[in-house]
């Protein structure tokens, strides 16, 4: 599977979905809450988005001082959007597709079809 993401108005080929991309994925999630229990500092948390995104897209941002952090915000919630959309994805269409059968099903035992009479 190919994964794509644009940063600050470029686009990045990230590496495969992996054990330790995901890993990486969940450390970074887990930063808002390991900042605000007192854990880890803001400004660490802020380091370890910048080496994330680095990390799998690199050279996206320049150094962490020149660094816009709601940029960088921005680009670890849409790595964290391309990797998981695909599963996500799957799971609402096989849902949807189950919805339709018990629909059609129902509609079937009630002698409705799927199409209005003109």
């Amino acid at each position: 599977m190919t994964y794509k993401v644009k940063i600050n108005g470029k686009e990045y080929t990230l590496p495969a979905r992996t054990l330790a991309v995901d890993e990486q994925m969940l450390e970074v999630s887990e930063l808002g809450r390991r900042c605000s229990s007192g854990e880890i500092s803001y400004s660490e948390s802020v380091k370890r988005q910048h080496a994330f995104v680095n990390g799998l897209a690199p050279g996206a941002f320049p150094s962490l001082e020149e660094t816009d952090i709601n940029e960088l915000t921005i680009a670890v919630m849409n790595i964290a959007a391309v990797y998981t959309n695909p599963s996500v994805n799957a799971m609402m269409n096989e849902r949807l597709e189950l919805v339709q059968r018990a629909l059609n099903s129902s509609n079937a035992k009630n002698g409705k079809s799927d199409q209005s009479a003109t």
